[in-house]
């Protein structure tokens, strides 16, 4: 038995498209006229009539379009339209044939593309694709060329305190009341916010700890809200000391946001998570209060263990005290402060972790993001002893400190230009992955998991070098038991799947991963509805086989817990 099983992204979706467009050419080709081609295939009909004809055709790039050759695969980048192509190993290779001056006709050979009925569907696949068209002349491909301002700084996280009156299971400044910490005085505060103006900062979030225990917060945002520079303020709060705090008419007449965590609908839950027993009354009595002051905060969902269950309820709480459904989102506890503890990570962690790449977030006409690479790119947090940091959720690498040394001088110094320019042109086998430029990543995140500020994003999916999404590359195995011939896993909701041939593909649109797997792992599949063991599955399939079923038990557990470790298939509740 092969117990393996196939991940592919983007191009399991393009086999789909494939097979579809495959049969309706298969009935065009009983009638083998030009007209019941053109009329299935369209202008990719015309040009198959070419190829038949011998006559040379070139494929063309528009201007802002761009060839992106990866080890396995490859990518084309629609700027114009803000569009990614992911190629599979056969279109890869085209392009690169057609890079190289071939004709469609040499390329499609080079590629391994020799069938009527193959040519047929990858030209149309290819002039599916908005910004490429056919030509009797050759046009070289555009060399890629990034262009990226110079970093400069724009987002700065203050920590005027690391106190807070809360416990939280997952803080990943491991806050508390009673820290004795050294806090930076009012006056350096104001002196910082000063600089900040100065050096064309945009964006200020006062953060901790829990920013409204510092009794001059109030001057503090009011110093800020009198800067030039900063387009916008937030404050990061817990909501919890609203109540007796004279801020709501300031946030409201200078339109200050607000952020704050929350936990669940159900109180109880709400605050085994903070720790802290009456925190879930005081904090929606702050939600209120903002609410009747015309103030809409944003919330993050922080999922842990304890209230992973009841994030739809919390969120449907959340939007009757007043919230706007888009302002809501969930994370998952970063392994940052407390957030180490595994003890309280969600049972889907791993999967949860997974990046999603979003291209138009990175690209778009005529050129590139700032913030192409990583998160960081112009950003920095100061801790409330005024050390300098990358951000909120990098603690341990220190930059400076602005408590001995004017923040502007670090700035010009150079100090944070190794940390902002880190890219994927740097970073070790995205450099070579042809997604590079359509990706982001939180290397507080990388370095958390690795030590290594260069390393490959381990919540990353997908290799390079196979041209698969495979199973995330670091061992948390997110707190699942070990399986035994007695467990009974379930496959996870809201996924898709359809059979394609002997292969069954797994999608998860969520995330847009697209999963294949054989047919043998498509049966264990079928069986995983959290009723029939592992024991039963293997004597199952054993029958079917006709095999053993202790031949099979070890193969089938290594095949669910590969499942387990996508994120694809759970312990029945």
């Amino acid at each position: 038995m092969q117990a393996a099983i196939t991940v592919q992204g983007i191009s399991a979706v393009q086999e789909t498209v494939l097979r579809t467009v495959h049969s309706a050419v298969q009935a065009a080709a009983v009638q083998d006229t030009a007209g019941m081609y053109q009329a299935v295939l369209g202008y990719a009909g015309q040009v198959l009539m070419d190829f038949k004809n011998r006559s040379r055709k070139f494929i063309i790039l528009e201007k802002d379009a761009l060839f992106v050759p990866g080890p396995k695969r490859g990518a084309i980048y629609d700027l114009r339209r803000r569009k990614l192509y992911h190629l599979d190993e056969r279109l890869a290779k085209l392009f690169k044939s057609s890079q190289d001056g071939l004709s469609i006709q040499e390329a499609m050979l080079q590629a391994g593309i020799a069938s009527e009925d193959e040519i047929s569907i990858h030209l149309d696949i290819l002039l599916r694709m908005d910004c490429i068209s056919v030509s009797a002349r050759p046009r070289p491909f555009h060399d890629i060329k990034i262009r990226k301002s110079p970093p400069r700084p724009m987002v700065a996280w203050l920590e005027p305190t690391d106190r807070c009156n809360l416990f939280c299971v997952h803080c990943f400044a491991e806050s508390r009341s009673g820290i004795n910490e050294v806090e930076l005085s009012t006056e350096k505060w104001l002196s910082i916010i000063d600089e900040l103006d100065e050096i064309g900062v945009e964006r200020v979030v006062f953060t901790g700890g829990e920013p409204l225990l510092r009794k001059d917060l109030f001057q503090l945002l009011e110093h800020a809200c009198s800067k030039n520079s900063f387009q916008y303020i937030q404050i990061l709060t817990n909501a919890t000391l609203f109540a007796a705090s004279p801020l709501l008419d300031l946030i409201a007449e200078k339109g200050i946001g607000v952020g704050l965590s929350f936990y669940s609908n159900k109180p109880e839950v709400h605050d085994k998570v903070t720790r802290t027993p009456g925190s879930w009354e005081k904090t929606v009595k702050g939600i209120k209060l903002l609410i009747d002051r015309g103030i809409k905060p944003a919330a993050n969902i922080v999922l842990t263990r304890i209230n992973e269950d009841g994030v739809d309820e919390t969120r449907r709480f959340l939007v009757s005290l007043g919230l706007e459904n888009d302002d809501i989102m969930s994370n998952v506890v970063l392994p940052t402060g407390r957030g180490c503890h595994s003890d309280y990570r969600v049972k889907n962690y791993d999967y949860l972790l997974r990046k999603a790449y979003t291209p138009e977030d990175c690209f778009g006409p005529g050129g590139w993001s700032d913030y192409l690479g990583t998160c960081w790119r112009g950003k920095f947090a100061i801790k409330a002893n005024g050390k300098l940091i990358p951000c909120t959720m990098c603690r341990e690498v220190e930059i400076g400190d602005v408590s001995i040394g004017r923040l502007s001088e670090i700035i010009e110094s150079g100090a944070f230009d190794s940390i902002w320019d880190i890219d994927f042109d740097s970073t070790r086998t995205c450099s070579e992955c042809e997604l590079r430029y359509a990706c982001t990543d939180c290397r507080a995140l990388t370095y958390a998991l690795t030590g290594d500020l260069y390393a490959k994003d381990p919540t990353c999916p997908y290799d390079p070098y196979t041209g698969d999404a495979t199973e995330i590359f670091f061992s948390n195995t997110a707190g699942f038991p070990p399986l035994s011939l007695d467990s009974r896993p379930k496959r996870r909701e809201g996924l898709s799947q359809a059979w394609i041939g002997e292969d069954l593909i797994v999608s998860d649109k969520a995330v847009n991963i697209h999963h294949r797997l054989n047919s043998v792992a498509g049966e264990i599949w079928d069986l995983l509805d959290g009723d029939h063991s592992l024991e039963t599955i293997a004597d199952l399939i054993g029958r079917r086989l006709e095999r053993g079923h202790h031949f099979l038990e070890q193969d089938i557990i290594r095949v669910v817990e590969q499942l387990m470790r996508l994120g694809l298939v759970e312990y029945a509740s």
